[in-house]
């Protein structure tokens, strides 16, 4: 990779870091209960950072190994970023009920599946065995639609659903948003053997990050809104976002709404 694109990659990842940082600190100021999980997130967003700025430091890997590693770098960033501004909201996300089942009778739905799965052991469709196998993944999956999942042991994709499903992206930046998403996913996933995915190309990295640094600035205006410096909603929302740049892919979050975390 030449200097001066190695000088520009450097640059816009001490920009992004310096967002990140505030981001955190504002994510902090909001919700103090999560006060550990933050800090161990704070942690490991700095040390990704870290990793990337050291390696186009040394010099050593050719220009496709250094886009491999930011993207994939990039993907947990992105991932951590997102996990980081749910945890700030951290209520709203559990009012969500994302994943969870309600209104489900859990106990009498087993007992039907297993008279189901008796039933085909009977006619010899199934083993024992592979019955008592079934039984147990079933119990094990409505045990996870109990309640919502850990905010931080939602991957990138599932993250990338929720934000979508709850309305979290404006509809007129959704499919910005979804773009960043997939240039960040595939070109962190060339690093997998049979992978179809090439490798993205300096310019093409230097541009995601570019296009990432609206967002982080975006989700850390609205943690500040959680952590007390104001409460916007309904019409002060819109009016809000009046005075927002054009390229911001992320809505104000509104408390008011009761079905969705983003007004």
């Amino acid at each position: 990779m030449e200097v001066c694109c190695r000088k520009k990659l450097k640059d816009e990842l001490k920009t992004l870091l310096d967002e990140s940082n505030l981001l955190y600190e504002e994510c902090l100021a909001a919700n103090r209960e999560q006060e550990e999980i933050l800090r161990n997130a704070h942690m490991r967003l700095e040390s990704l950072f870290q990793i990337m700025s050291t390696s186009l430091d040394g010099g050593n890997l050719n220009e496709r190994a250094e886009s491999l590693l930011v993207s994939i770098c990039m993907g947990s960033i992105l991932e951590c970023v997102m996990q980081l501004f749910l945890l700030a909201y951290s209520d709203e996300y559990k009012d969500s009920s994302w994943q969870k089942w309600t209104d489900f009778k859990e106990e009498e739905t087993a007992h039907l599946i297993d008279d189901a799965l008796k039933q085909a052991v009977e006619k010899k469709a199934m083993t024992s065995r592979q019955r008592k196998s079934a039984l147990e993944e079933v119990k094990k999956f409505f045990r996870k639609k109990r309640g919502e999942p850990a905010i931080e042991s939602v991957t990138l994709s599932d993250l990338t659903s929720f934000y979508l499903s709850k309305n979290v992206i404006d509809d007129e930046e959704r499919e910005c948003f979804k773009k960043l998403v997939d240039k960040i996913r595939n070109g962190r996933n060339c690093v997998h053997v049979f992978s179809e995915n090439t490798t993205n190309s300096t310019e093409d990295v230097l541009q995601l990050l570019t296009d990432f640094e609206p967002i982080l600035f975006d989700l850390r205006k609205r943690a500040q809104y959680k952590n007390g410096t104001a409460t916007p909603c309904g019409d002060v929302v819109r009016d809000m976002l009046k005075d927002y740049p054009d390229n911001t892919c992320l809505v104000i979050v509104a408390e008011t709404d009761d079905s969705t975390i983003a007004s």
